[in-house]
């Protein structure tokens, strides 16, 4: 009997214990977010934490690199289907119309000459020496003032 008292007492002595291990702390809220544990508590849970923080901003990285290059990707080809479709359409009024190449290239002189009238480089200067319509058309103006030097 005295045998099975201690055992008893010995068992009632552990699950004391972890009942107050399963207890909070007093003045800790026992439904408050549970803080990570720190370097100095649990160094190999803090590190898988951080890797898998890395990980995820890498991914982050990644799609965000694949959404760019598609987007870039998707642009250049609605440009070059833009510019195919304007030719063959070009193409074909220049089939009806003879005078087209013409009024174009007259449009375009007319232009050339509005920018230099408003102080623009030369844009057949431009032309010449293989600058495309979109540099010409950007072409920088020359200072009209004296206080350019």
């Amino acid at each position: 009997m005295k045998a099975l008292r201690e055992k008893i007492a010995n068992f009632e002595g552990k699950f004391s214990i972890l009942d107050r291990l399963n207890k909070p702390a007093d003045g800790v809220d026992p439904n408050a977010p549970k803080v990570p544990p720190t370097v100095e508590e649990d160094i190999f849970g803090n590190t898988s934490k951080h890797v898998g923080e890395t990980v995820a901003q890498l991914q982050k990285r990644l799609d965000d690199k694949e959404a760019a290059e598609k987007a870039a990707t998707e642009t250049a080809t609605a440009q070059t289907t833009f510019v195919n479709t304007y030719r063959a359409d070009a193409a074909q009024f220049e089939a009806k119309n003879p005078d087209y190449k013409a009024a174009y290239n007259h449009l375009l002189q007319s232009r050339a000459n509005e920018l230099i009238s408003i102080g623009y480089d030369n844009p057949k200067a431009l032309q010449d020496a293989g600058a495309s319509p979109a540099e010409v058309q950007a072409a920088p103006r020359r200072c009209m003032t004296r206080s350019c030097g």
